[in-house]
């Protein structure tokens, strides 16, 4: 077998290796998303003078300085591998960029190779080369999955890789490392979204700093292999700095120890700490100079590979060029390309697919360098221009290093800042450690302007965003007026919900509620709205807790108020009230008024029909809701074909909405069909109700796979409605079996979490399998029927 060969990818590249590595590529695992590449051993090689800049000299993925020992955290990675018995485990291991996660994870990658396992490394969003091998996950040798940047992944990815590997390959062992700059919030994420995925997940382990002894010991070593990659006299004295902090990092020391030998060399004084990166910088230029490109040139080049590299093609290398006025047509580019190479060759890649633009190593360098470009006049905009262009995937690209730069740096969080402030589309690429940046470093104002640009809703972002809105509650200047922190009451209380902190929600929106009272009282005009929406959604957050009855109280209220303001001023308020209507007909519906339900759904319906027809963009989406709601209602009263009836027109509606955007109208679509198939069930036609059910179970699942938090419930509901149908109609009853089995799993994890909310409908799934095991039981005991009387297949 060929050894591993790594190409560059969009989330920091391939760091991780067993030796070094280099020949064809070999994939175990191609995804959309991401892809495994296997990783095997080859023998150093001898550092050539094109590659002896900064950049690659401390790159740790080319182990200049040897692999120093770090026996308890070697011991404690062991033991995971080894000693614990679950078959599948998932660790994090953390620590700031350049403590020296990756070359302890390529020192454990090595050692788990020589026992005998298979070794990979996962790479998110990038194209698979023509020249590799896909060669499948097969076997059953153990496998390492290792997973650089984890914090820098799409959670939907990770949380897919997940799946993929233990759902794939059931009881083969498994151990997945990821590797991680500390974040807040990223570790509650990845645990909650792999809680339904049966796979052990140990309690994360931080890698320490350098003690303040073995510093002075780690720069002698690293200088000395500084000093042999540059040929540089062994017996040059190199000083070694008389005090170290405990927060110096490896890379710290080696950018010293390198610092240090360049100094001596060149006959100048050793820059401190605080000017490393700079000093450095200036042996990275001086490298760039003996190029015939011109250094300015090379600068904003690499500006662009630093923030968006590694690129996929050479065809969007060419378009990034052009976009940065670099290059005025494919020829030019392609020189500036060629600049590239030679400056950096692409030995880790393959000739027939080399990557382009690769940025500056190690992350350090790049952000500092990034920091100092932005420095300069006209780079801020011109990286704006840049993000104006770019795809969905190089803005978070873009955005995550600007964060990390901004971390260290006022020029780039400065840019950070800006580019949200006059284009807040680009807020909707943030990642965590964006929204992170924002709330170390920002201001109220700041951070009140992305909170704004936000989506409302994205599974990556639910913590967050929690925590970007709890800031800004927690940050509001003393006078600030009642109005305005009732106003950001409940939008922290809508995230706090959606995080799944619903007792937090709460606490949280009975304040804003009470505040708005207040309000009202003694300006009912300006506040009596916002009153009925907080009352609204203090309705929905007591129902999630499971106060039915306090849920229709605050329902009724809610009514009331929009009633009266709709009165007066239909054209403003009767939306509102349509929507009011719409809840306070579920909130009814769950204390068992079923007449009064249908009553309050039927007005919602009537309402929403008129505002479709004047404005149908804005409430066609609403009329479905209210038609889905409604045809519930009747159902519960007993009127089945009046309930089929509203059930088709919603499924209709939506599935027109869906085909046009799906990604906003599917999750209703699905709605909608999953109470269409109970529907119809209902009216005896068993096989169009099993059609529709399947179908909301369908997509369902996909959503559910994407974003487990927010579509799990709505997922184990689809499985008990598709299984309700085969039990009323007493047809296909061992698949109903195992799927029932798969909801209450769902359920009993839902309610291990939030267990007045659905230790319910955990029940009722248990019962619905206890009587479908009564019935292959009662069946199995009969006589079989004669041939001639054998009923129809489903």
């Amino acid at each position: 077998m060929s050894a591993g060969q790594r190409v560059d990818g969009w989330v920091g590249g391939h760091n991780i290796q067993i030796g070094r590595v280099d020949g064809d590529l070999t994939v175990l695992l191609d995804r959309a998303e991401y892809r495994l590449e296997l990783l095997e051993p080859r023998e150093p090689a001898r550092v050539p003078r094109s590659r002896r800049s900064p950049s690659y000299l401390l790159d740790a993925r080319q182990e200049i300085v040897p692999y120093r020992p770090r026996p308890e955290m070697e011991e404690s990675l062991r033991r995971w591998r080894d000693e614990d018995d679950e078959p599948a485990s998932l660790l994090l291991m953390h620590a700031p960029g350049g403590q020296g996660k990756t070359r302890l994870a390529g020192w454990f990658a090595t050692q788990t190779h020589e026992q005998g396992w298979a070794v990979t490394q996962a790479v998110t969003r990038t194209a698979r080369p023509p020249a590799a091998t896909v060669q499948g996950l097969g076997g059953e040798v153990p496998l390492l999955v290792v997973v650089d940047y984890a914090d820098r992944w799409p959670l939907s990815a990770l949380v897919h890789l997940v799946e993929s590997l233990v759902f794939g390959h059931p009881g083969r062992r498994l151990r997945v490392l990821l590797l991680a700059r500390p974040q807040t919030g990223f570790w509650e994420s990845v645990e909650a979204e792999l809680a339904r995925i049966s796979i052990d997940l140990p309690s994360p382990i931080p890698l320490p700093p350098l003690a303040t002894g073995p510093a002075g010991e780690v720069f002698t070593d690293a200088a000395t292999a500084f000093q042999t990659a540059l040929t540089t006299p062994p017996y040059t004295p190199v000083p070694c700095p008389a005090e170290w902090s405990e927060a110096d990092s490896p890379l710290t020391v080696h950018m010293s120890a390198l610092a240090a030998v360049c100094a001596a060399r060149d006959d100048v004084p050793a820059p401190d700490r605080d000017e490393l990166s700079k000093f450095l910088l200036g042996h990275e230029r001086r490298y760039w100079q003996a190029d015939p490109t011109s250094t300015e040139q090379i600068e904003t080049m690499m500006l662009v590979a630093s923030l968006f590299g590694p690129l996929e093609t050479l065809q969007r290398a060419r378009s990034w060029l052009k976009l940065a006025h670099l290059a005025n047509g494919d020829t030019q580019a392609e020189q500036l390309l060629a600049t590239h190479r030679r400056l950096y060759p692409a030995d880790t890649l393959t000739q027939s697919n080399p990557a382009a633009l690769a940025p500056l190593r190690p992350d350090r360098i790049a952000e500092d360098f990034i920091a100092t470009q932005l420095a300069r006049p006209h780079t801020a905009e011109l990286v704006t221009e840049l993000l104006s262009h770019a795809e969905p995937a190089e803005i978070r690209q873009g955005l995550i290093m600007l964060a990390a730069a901004g971390d260290r740096h006022t020029t780039a969080r400065t840019a950070l800042f800006d580019l949200i402030a006059t284009n807040p589309a680009l807020a909707r690429q943030a990642t965590p450690p964006v929204i992170d940046t924002f709330i170390r470093h920002g201001t109220h104002r700041q951070a009140v302007t992305l909170h704004r640009a936000l989506p409302r809703y994205s599974t990556e972002l639910l913590r967050p965003t929690r925590d970007l809105a709890q800031h800004i509650l927690t940050t509001l200047p003393a006078q600030t007026p009642p109005a305005t922190r009732a106003y950001w009451l409940n939008w922290a209380s809508l995230r706090l919900a959606a995080a799944g902190d619903r007792q937090a929600a709460l606490t949280t929106i009975q304040e804003a509620v009470d505040l708005y009272r207040v309000l009202a009282k003694n300006e009912p005009a300006a506040h009596l709205p916002n009153l009925a929406m907080a009352l609204n959604n203090l309705g929905n957050h007591l129902a999630e807790t499971g106060d039915r009855q306090a849920a229709l109280t605050a329902a009724q209220e809610a009514v009331t108020i929009r009633r009266a303001l709709a009165k007066n001023e239909p054209a403003a308020h009767l939306p509102s009230l349509a929507g009011a209507l719409n809840n306070l007909g579920n909130r009814l519906a769950e204390t068992g008024d079923r007449q009064a339900a249908l009553t309050a759904a039927q007005e919602a319906v009537d309402l929403y029909r008129v505002l479709a027809k004047n404005e149908p963009a804005a409430h066609l989406p609403n009329l479905a809701m209210a038609l889905n709601n409604l045809g519930n209602r009747l159902a519960e009263t007993g009127d089945r074909q009046a309930a089929l009836t509203a059930a088709q027109e919603a499924v209709t509606i939506r599935r027109a909405l869906a085909k046009n955007e799906p990604a906003a109208h599917q999750p209703d679509l699905a709605m909608a069909l999953n109470n269409l198939g109970n529907r119809l069930a209902q009216t005896g036609d068993r096989q169009a109700a099993l059609t529709a059910a399947q179908e909301a179970v369908t997509i369902r699942r996909a959503l559910a796979k994407d974003e487990p938090a927010a579509y799990l419930p709505d997922l184990a509901m689809s499985l008990c409605a598709e299984v309700w149908i085969k039990e009323m109609h007493s047809f296909d009853l061992s698949t109903a079996l195992t799927t029932v089995d798969e909801a209450i799993e769902i359920y009993e994890k839902l309610a291990e979490q939030l267990p007045q909310t659905f230790n319910g409908q955990l029940a009722a799934a248990r019962a619905t399998r206890s009587n479908i095991r009564q019935q292959i039981d009662a069946a199995s005991q009969e006589d079989p029927p004669d041939e001639q009387d054998a009923p129809d297949g489903p």
